[in-house]
């Protein structure tokens, strides 16, 4: 799955690179935009960001700031510390993919579009969807690890 969502982002950085390059040469050598492709770099981008997100869930790499490991120094205290924050964790991200679901619903019934290109916004809104889905599986993976990792001490 790490490899599938790896190659997706790196075609999606592909394509930044490309449509822009595409734009500006045609901007400047023929002095025309290309009507709505500009919006292609910044969904790709979305793309990249949010499936790179849930990648870096699962590898546990989010960049953290763990200052209570330089006040407690118990280990058992500190896994207790890091079960909870990933509870707090899960709870937040699953607030957000409910009211991301809502509006991405919302926007499916309105039918509503992206201003360049006329795309369905609800498919931009489902790429952030999956991202966050995948992020709060990682993260329920890794606190029940943590969680036996716990209930296996005496």
């Amino acid at each position: 799955m790490i490899k599938f969502l790896s190659t997706l982002v790196t075609i999606a950085m592909v394509m930044i690179l490309g449509v822009t390059f595409v734009q500006v040469l045609v901007r400047f050598i023929f002095h025309v935009p290309l009507g709505g492709w500009d919006e292609v770099p910044t969904y790709m981008m979305l793309l990249g960001v949010w499936l790179t997100a849930a990648v870096n869930a699962k590898k546990k790499d989010h960049i953290s700031l763990d200052l209570y490991v330089l006040f407690i120094k118990n280990e058992k205290a500190r896994k207790i510390i890091q079960i909870i924050g990933g509870i707090i964790t899960i709870t937040v991200f699953i607030i957000f993919t409910v009211s991301l679901v809502e509006f991405t619903g919302y926007n499916f019934e309105k039918g509503a579009t992206t201003a360049g290109m006329k795309a369905p916004y609800w498919i931009i809104l489902a790429i952030i969807v999956f991202g966050v889905v995948l992020m709060i599986f990682y993260y329920i993976v890794h606190l029940i690890n943590d969680i036996k990792e716990v209930l296996k001490w005496k």
